[in-house]
């Protein structure tokens, strides 16, 4: 029965296969049998991994369109530690947040000329008022 379940080869009847070769550790080589159970459902389990980081990789490349980042950052996020998943999903939650808020990053320097040429103003004002004007 434990042989018919480990040639059926799929993740479950491997593990039911494992589990009975475990339970009978002293006949013959169920030890080993067990153990190439564990070695075939990792390569399944690595498998499918690889196969939903590559349909994540599919979906990240499409920079422009925020359903397909949504996509990508709810896959990589499922494979954590895959990879370079973790960095991956941090690179579609940046693209996400510059789709969402477009002008965010378009204000930033905007914003910070708008200080330094009031600032520079202020100070312009202060020395010409306070040093300037009252000598003349």
């Amino acid at each position: 029965m434990a042989k018919q379940l480990y040639a059926e080869g799929t993740k479950d009847s491997l593990n039911r296969a494992g589990e009975m070769f475990r339970s009978i550790p002293s006949y013959k080589n169920a030890g080993v049998m067990a153990a190439k159970c564990d070695q075939e459902i990792e390569k399944i389990i690595f498998k499918e991994m690889d196969a939903t980081y590559k349909t994540a990789k599919q979906h990240a490349s499409a920079k422009k369109s925020l359903d397909q980042q949504k996509k990508a950052l709810e896959l990589f996020r499922s494979l954590k530690g895959f990879k370079d998943a973790d960095k991956l999903a941090k690179d579609c939650q940046n693209r996400i947040e510059k789709l969402e808020n477009p002008n965010s990053t378009k204000l930033k320097p905007i914003i910070i000329g708008i200080v330094i040429i009031t600032v520079t103003l202020l100070a312009f004002m202060y020395i010409l008022f306070a040093f300037i004007l009252p000598n003349l």
